[in-house]
């Protein structure tokens, strides 16, 4: 299954902007001004930092969509995150610009993208990077990474006409980019989900998520995140299993970490956000392995009604609710049998 990102309409089109110039002169950046100042951001949720040039103000009250203004609001880099369930950098990449030029192209606006490029960022990360033009005089180069099973897209976008005063700047913010905590166990768990060895992906998501336990205590979001991991391999057993024990058994295993893992995501970062979101709809398809239809209806029902209550057309939401409907429409169908 794949999801994308969470945020809202805008991180796709903030100033109605998006994408090409198909210089490869941003792929250089200058190195930044060490006698002028720069402010810093943590986000506390998906665990990354970010340096910004002196005047831009930061607008983090949507962690999983973080806003990074100019100082005349004529520039602007969102930075959207969130758990993902793509193999690769190139995949994610893919869906995601596929789903811009949706965006757009249901709007009636055109847009040119530029072949993706790699990007080294900060601790080793690598992603990829895509400059695009909109038609309409808008231009933007967004970076994707893809790492520890979490989804992150930096998007600066402004006017062509302002690209050239603004590049450095976005340059700056971009290449700044840093993950903390990085849990080697949780990617070598996705290389090798990517490359089909899935035992020894287990055998990686386990670690990982004693190495969370033992690392960040019993309580941290990314122990909720490696619970969550270690749980969909168990679904999986228990959806290929033919026989009832084994499924019971296996489905019965998933549900107690998928139900401590939406424990602790409530806890510490609420319901209302993907992860938390995306735990909940896990758990509701638990339920309906183990034949608990009035528990998994519930949970599809709250899932929806988060979503709902958000009210955003962003490609992750609407890829949960469509999971959520599915199950409800799935529990449905089998009760007409």
């Amino acid at each position: 299954m794949k999801y994308t990102i969470p945020g809202n309409s805008a991180w796709i089109a903030v100033l109605a902007l998006s994408l090409v110039s198909v210089s490869t002169a941003a792929q250089t950046p200058p190195p930044p001004d060490s006698t002028v100042s720069e402010g810093s951001y943590t986000n506390p949720v998906h665990r990354w930092s970010v340096a910004y040039p002196p005047g831009w103000s930061v607008d983090s009250t949507n962690p999983g969509g973080v806003r990074i203004h100019s100082p005349a609001k004529d520039g602007l880099c969102g930075i959207n995150s969130g758990v993902v369930r793509f193999k690769t950098v190139d995949e994610f990449t893919d869906f995601m610009q596929a789903q811009t030029e949706r965006y757009f192209r249901d709007r009636g606006v055109t847009v040119r993208s530029a072949p993706k490029q790699r990007i080294s960022l900060p601790n080793d990360v690598i992603g990829n990077d895509v400059l695009t033009e909109i038609l309409s005089g808008g231009r933007s180069r967004r970076i994707y990474v893809l790492a520890d099973t979490g989804g992150y897209v930096i998007d600066c976008e402004t006017y062509a006409k302002n690209w050239g005063k603004l590049e450095p700047s976005f340059d700056r913010i971009i290449n700044s980019f840093t993950l903390a905590n990085r849990n080697e166990n949780r990617n070598e768990m996705m290389r090798l989900l990517a490359q089909g060895r899935f035992a020894e992906a287990r055998e990686a998501a386990e670690k990982a998520l004693r190495n969370s336990e033992e690392t960040l205590g019993p309580d941290h979001p990314d122990v909720a995140n490696d619970l969550h991991n270690l749980a969909e391999f168990y679904n999986n057993d228990a959806r290929s299993s033919n026989d009832e024990t084994t499924r019971q058994r296996a489905a019965t295993m998933a549900e107690s970490m998928l139900v401590r893992a939406l424990a602790i995501r409530e806890k510490t970062i609420g319901l209302r956000n993907s992860f938390a979101i995306d735990t909940m709809i896990s758990l509701a398809d638990d339920y309906s392995l183990l034949r608990r239809d009035d528990e998994a209806v519930t949970l599809y029902k709250r899932a929806i009604e988060i979503l709902n209550g958000l009210g955003s057309s962003a490609p992750i939401l609407l890829s949960l609710r469509q999971r959520a409907t599915n199950g409800l429409n799935q529990l449905d169908k089998e009760r007409r049998k």
